[in-house]
């Protein structure tokens, strides 16, 4: 008997669920050159076990702490449990006229498949292996070039369903990388926040922008999409600004694809961001704490 994914990943990752707890995260890199240099190891027994390692000379080691609990940490920064977790999410979308369309239907399932790997991928995996997060980048581009191509292909509720999970993850272990790079501040984005943000830039012209808050996409896409909109009507600089992205911001139907292709590309830069910090550290390693979920 075949079992679907979510019962296989479910009973493979499952036991990483079952721990509670306060968690120590040991984050440090690889020497030399390998796909992901980023690496965690769960501490047992949490700080103490870590003091007493170190005996009576105390740790001291670098500690950050979590201001808020994650559900990526409980899941042990693992995309397989975490994508279970998420696939329990209801679905919310509009449906139009045009999403009865399926077309192209070789396009969709080379999309599910890819995303079927990654998922499968990760198994026994902490973090994200930046060589197979390139290889389903690589798929979405060659199915984002085909849509842009084929107006008439809207996503089918499946390759929503798993789009969307997936997304869900991705953000969920970005949010943790942005909060290592922030002390352990785990920064929740209102939406006047991320509006905010979107409309500061600098310069003598207003028109330069090099730094950029990793805010979650899901939040960014409908705030531009409204202010490229109030843009456009009252011809101010902002449309000008993110006309490189408006047809790609404007397509509605596939916010799923548009912002899941934006958080792997999110991702790969905060690793980056996280690897540069542990250099500067003098083993190339901090620990972070992790405050469990509420039951």
């Amino acid at each position: 008997m075949i079992m679907p994914l979510s019962y296989q990943l479910m009973k493979d990752a499952g036991q990483i669920t079952a721990v509670a707890g306060k968690k120590l995260i040991k984050a440090s890199i690889f020497a030399g050159k390998v796909a992901s240099r980023l690496t965690f190891t769960f501490i047992k027994g949490g700080v103490e076990a870590l003091r007493d390692a170190e005996g009576s000379k105390g740790t001291g080691a670098k500690i950050e702490t979590l201001s808020s609990p994650l559900s990526i940490v409980d899941n042990g920064l693992s995309v397989p449990a975490s994508f279970v977790e998420s696939q329990m999410i209801k679905i919310q979308t509009e449906i139009t006229d045009d999403l009865t369309i399926l077309k192209g239907q070789n396009e969709i399932l080379f999309l599910s498949n890819s995303i079927r790997y990654f998922v499968e991928s990760h198994i026994g995996r902490t973090g994200i292996d930046r060589g197979i997060s390139h290889a389903l980048q690589y798929d979405m581009k060659a199915v984002t070039n085909y849509l842009k191509d084929n107006s008439g292909i809207r996503f089918p509720g499946y390759l929503l369903h798993q789009s969307t999970s997936l997304c869900n993850t991705i953000k969920e272990m970005n949010i943790f990388y942005d909060a290592i790079l922030h002390g352990g501040h785990v920064k929740d984005w209102t939406e006047e926040e991320v509006q905010a943000e979107l409309q500061k830039f600098f310069g003598v012209e207003g028109n330069k922008k090099y730094i950029q808050n990793y805010m979650p996409f899901e939040l960014q896409i409908p705030i531009k999409r409204r202010l490229i909109t109030e843009a456009e009507s009252k011809k101010s600089k902002f449309g000008a600004l993110f006309s490189s992205t408006m047809e790609e911001v404007n397509d509605a139907a596939h916010d799923a694809l548009f912002v899941l292709a934006n958080e792997l590309v999110a991702n790969e830069n905060l690793e980056y961001e996280v690897t540069k910090k542990l250099e500067r550290e003098p083993n190339r390693e901090i620990f972070i704490e992790a405050p469990a979920l509420a039951a």
